[in-house]
C-alpha cells in the first residue's frame, strides 16, 4: 500500500512517501539515490536521483528510513523557495 502526505511547518513543507520494503536489509539508504538503481529491473532507477538534486537545488533535504520494513521518502523543501 502506497501512502503519501504533504504538509507543512513554519519553514518547510514535508512530502513523505511510504511504501513496503521491497528488499529488507539489502541494500543501505544511499543506493537508492544512485543514478540507474533499482529494484525493478533495468533502464530504471532515476527518479530518486533526480528528485535528490532538485531538492538540494531548493535547498531542501531527502532521506530516505528503510526501518520498520517500509521504505519512507522524507523531502524538507523550505516554503520560501515554493510560495515566492
Amino acid at each position: 500500500k502506497f501512502i503519501w502526505t504533504i504538509r507543512k511547518d513554519p519553514v518547510d513543507y514535508i512530502f513523505e512517501f511510504l511504501n513496503p520494503l521491497l528488499l529488507p536489509n539489502q541494500t543501505s539508504a544511499g543506493d537508492f539515490f544512485e543514478e540507474g538503481f533499482s529494484t525493478k529491473g533495468s533502464d530504471r532507477g532515476y527518479g530518486l536521483s533526480i528528485t535528490k538534486k532538485l531538492t538540494e537545488k531548493m535547498g531542501g533535504t531527502i532521506n530516505i528510513d528503510t526501518s520498520k520494513e517500509q521504505f519512507k521518502v522524507t523531502i524538507e523543501i523550505p516554503r520560501h523557495k515554493l510560495e515566492g
